[in-house]
């Protein structure tokens, strides 16, 4: 593994095919309750979409690689970093729902955290910084992430609104390759957090 950041942009006119990440899968316990929020929404907002399926329903952490082809060592270089980390498990709580504005036609219509959560910061600090010492390049600087998961991608706009919370319990992260296009999902690796 060399240098300082992991993720690499496609070139430019190359449709991406494979996108790695790290993420917080969503639990089973809470799988009834998004589909809940999803249903009752796509009915009151007439959302044609088609939702997203509950195997795919997570928070992004940390993007490692987007690109046409998959490198093994970068496979092998985020492994190390899974297994690698050390950190408690804790609770998240998604009390809004709202589409995120961007450029697209369609927008994502997401479940999220109204405040930032001080436990996802730090758990993507430690990230930077294991790549930073795994790698022995400068940590690359971390964002800061808004919790959100989701649901659906559709064209109309879905303003910010108040939902009871929904208590998440984050007790494990999964290294993620989505085939882009495919709708599908791979999990190259699990590790549970500590108790």
């Amino acid at each position: 593994m060399s240098g300082a950041s992991y993720f690499h942009p496609p070139p430019d006119g190359v449709v991406p095919e494979h996108n790695l990440f790290f993420a917080v899968m969503a639990p089973t316990c809470v799988h009834p309750l998004l589909a809940e929020k999803s249903a009752q929404f796509r009915d009151r907002y007439a959302i044609q979409g088609a939702p997203i399926t509950p195997d795919r329903w997570h928070i992004s952490l940390y993007p490692v690689f987007r690109g046409p082809h998959l490198p093994p060592e970068v496979i092998a270089s985020s492994t190390m970093i899974g297994e690698a980390l050390r950190f408690e498990q804790f609770e998240l709580k998604l009390d809004r729902v709202m589409s995120y504005q961007n450029k697209r036609r369609k927008k994502p219509f997401v479940v999220c955290a109204q405040q930032p959560s001080m436990h996802i910061d730090r758990l993507v600090r430690l990230m930077v910084e294991t790549f930073a010492v795994l790698s022995g390049g400068p940590p690359r600087a971390a964002s800061r992430i808004s919790p959100h998961i989701t649901l659906v991608w559709d064209r109309k706009i879905i303003p910010s609104q108040a939902i009871d919370p929904i208590t998440t319990p984050v007790t494990e992260i999964a290294l993620v390759h989505s085939h882009v296009g495919q709708s599908r999902y791979e999990f190259l690796g699990r590790w549970a957090l500590v108790p």
